[in-house]
């Protein structure tokens, strides 16, 4: 059983319901320093979790909440009892949305082919 939630401030809450799910977490997803290393799909329904975001805090079922700067280490994620909700939050560091390009790089309009016939009898015979 897992889902997500969204909250107004960018933080991003997943819930781990599976074991599998949390060594993909730990092993996979989050480098040593708690930030997230390549986007992934975590929790059920699926939310990518984007690069570069950082864990925040966690909380396993019947537990104590873990909250930055005292998250605690790997293992004791590995050792929570499940589910474990879990809070990202920053801005990730992959690609930027289509809108922001945009905003980036102004428009070039193309230029003219000087060789193109736009009426036909204007090609040569």
């Amino acid at each position: 059983v897992g889902g997500v939630e969204h909250c107004a401030c960018k933080a991003v809450t997943v819930k781990v319901g599976t074991l599998a799910e949390m060594k993909f977490l730990t092993h996979e997803v989050l480098n040593n320093f708690m930030r997230v290393q390549e986007d992934a799909g975590l929790g059920e329904p699926e939310y990518v979790v984007r690069q570069g975001l950082q864990l925040v805090s966690w909380k396993p079922r019947g537990g104590r909440l873990h909250v930055t700067p005292f998250l605690g280490s790997k293992k004791e994620m590995m050792n929570a009892i499940l589910p474990a909700t879990f809070t990202f939050g920053g801005k990730p560091t992959s690609t930027p949305s289509q809108d922001a390009t945009e905003r980036l790089e102004p428009e070039i309009p193309d230029a003219p082919n000087y060789g193109q016939y736009l009426r036909q009898e204007d090609k040569p015979r």
